[in-house]
């Protein structure tokens, strides 16, 4: 993946009176904390340089859900002939989204890695939709028959968020084929 980054410089001016600056960690005398960098910069006590360089960023990222959905509402059936029947349904659909989302990451440009992420987590949601579905039945015998149909459902969408990234699980419009056969006993 080609990406667009952008390098800032900061440079500050090292306070008047230090012509060496000692090695990390210094802390200071008893007397204060020695030559401090001011927080409150002037103009040309900070210089800021952009550039805009294309970098690659390689990884992986997984969205792994389990679904468990409970839709209620009625279901009706209507003969179109001695074998042929209709069937639908509508109603309300309840989704809990069960999600575990994880991702690594690797930024290079310039032929050097500059970062290395990785983060996971998980979430779990409750989503309320509706549903309405149609099909057709054909009955082979007294007790097998063999159906299609489809239907709609919604439920929103679920979020994700790890580490400055997301996931989206939308389940805001699916549509759902059902092919089978079927026993009556």
């Amino acid at each position: 993946m080609r990406n667009e980054v952008n390098e800032i410089t900061d440079t500050f001016s090292v306070p008047g009176g230090v012509f060496v600056i000692p090695a990390a960690p210094y802390y200071g005398t008893f007397e204060g904390p020695g030559p401090l960098i001011s927080s409150d910069l002037g103009a040309g006590d900070r210089v800021r340089t952009v550039i805009s360089r294309a970098t690659t960023i390689t990884g992986h990222r997984e969205l792994e859900a389990n679904l468990y959905m409970i839709r209620v509402g009625p279901y009706f059936e209507y003969p179109l002939s001695e074998k042929f029947t209709a069937f639908g349904n509508v109603g309300l659909n309840l989704v809990i989204g069960d999600m575990d989302f994880s991702y690594t990451e690797t930024v290079e440009f310039e032929g050097n890695v500059r970062a290395t992420r990785q983060d996971s987590g998980s979430e779990t949601d409750f989503l309320v939709g509706l549903y309405a579905g149609m099909g057709i039945s054909y009955a082979i015998d007294e007790n097998w028959s063999v159906f299609a149909g489809a239907q709609f459902q919604t439920a929103g969408k679920s979020v994700s968020k790890e580490g400055g990234k997301e996931a989206l699980l939308d389940m805001s419009k699916a549509i759902v084929v059902n092919i089978g056969v079927s026993y009556s006993f």
